[in-house]
């Protein structure tokens, strides 16, 4: 029997064999793998009952939020694409990747209600506004509203198209305009597979969700670390005492960074006032690293810190510079520039 590869299995797996296990938190809220997969196949539901096809593009304009986790899973459950969008982007910059993207549907914070109204204007081939908060203008209906029209109905995965696209992110533009990267069913549920290599010890690791879901380091990882019943800790954005309060409060182990963030981190005066001895793993990517910031960030953390490389088009993550087993360096400078 033929068994389509989807993301859709990882979130499958999470409820299955974690439903009562603490799985997601965003700010306040908490959340199980069971109420998360619950909300996840509700919005995949109330996506289908607004009129949403297989193939339409749903857009987000949102900082990270349990929302747009539900999103990695409800949009591919009800056959669309997820897009996340670039919120540092000016409106006339969205509008572009809108316009050229033609989703039907665009959630947005209330915080970006201005941004929206003015991208409604811009961009008439949207046909659904859904505001996460308060509905304002431009949007007809609140995300709650349309996760409570839909029904938690299991994806049937057998009927899924694996080499159907599921997401569509844009490059940064650093070369020329922003470009639309299609990524299958199939290519992200073997990404999953190979970034799960990476993670150890993971029935006590604490994800931090410290890259906006919007850049490659941060798109790669919601499906892996669902798929393992990881408990993941939204950071609505970045700031690094916040970031340090969170890896206090719920011990985190583990983050991805791009250099500018490691960077803010290891010179923030507060650091050292906040208990950060449970943090095991650090990633950075989205740049070039160097051995001296390897470093640092190990020194000042207490933790090891790896370089990683990947594209947009690679879902994002193709290698990791993480020491094998039995190695041994002629000396710590060598481990540092090796893991850089």
């Amino acid at each position: 029997m033929f068994t389509p590869l989807t993301p859709l299995r990882c979130l499958d797996c999470a409820t299955d064999l974690y439903g009562q296990r603490l799985g997601v938190v965003c700010g306040e809220r908490r959340f199980t793998y069971r109420e998360f997969g619950e909300r996840s196949r509700k919005l995949a539901s109330g996506l289908r009952r607004h009129g949403i096809e297989p193939g339409d593009r749903v857009a987000y304009l949102s900082f990270n939020n349990h929302q747009l986790l539900e999103g990695y899973f409800g949009v591919p459950q009800a056959g669309a694409i997820l897009l996340p969008l670039n919120v540092r982007l000016t409106p006339v910059e969205l509008a572009a990747i809108v316009n050229h993207a033609e989703p039907r549907m665009l959630i947005f914070e209330e915080e970006f209600a201005t941004a929206a109204s003015q991208l409604k204007t811009l961009c008439p081939g949207v046909a659904h506004w859904v505001a996460i908060g308060e509905t304002a203008p431009p949007a007809e209906l609140n995300y709650e509203e349309l996760i409570a029209a839909g029904q938690p109905e299991r994806a049937d995965i057998s009927s899924i198209d694996e080499n159907a696209v599921a997401e569509l992110f844009y490059t940064s533009g650093s070369t020329g305009s922003p470009k639309g990267v299609m990524l299958s069913h199939r290519t992200l549920y073997l990404h999953a597979l190979a970034v799960m290599t990476l993670y150890v010890e993971v029935d006590s690791m604490v994800y931090l969700h410290t890259i906006p879901f919007f850049h490659a380091n941060g798109w790669g990882g919601p499906q892996a670390l669902t798929y393992l019943g990881v408990k993941q800790v939204m950071v609505r954005r970045f700031d690094p005492p916040t970031v340090f309060r969170l890896i206090e409060e719920h011990r985190g182990t583990d983050m991805y960074l791009v250099p500018a963030m490691a960077n803010a981190l290891v010179n923030h005066p507060e650091a050292a006032r906040y208990d950060l001895s449970s943090l095991r793993r650090v990633f950075i990517g989205g740049a070039a690293s160097t051995p001296t910031l390897i470093e640092r960030v190990e020194r000042t953390f207490g933790c090891r810190c790896y370089s990683g490389y990947g594209l947009t088009e690679t879902a994002p993550v193709l290698a990791a510079a993480i020491p094998k087993a039995g190695v041994e360096f002629a000396s710590e400078e060598e481990r540092y520039r090796r893991q850089a």
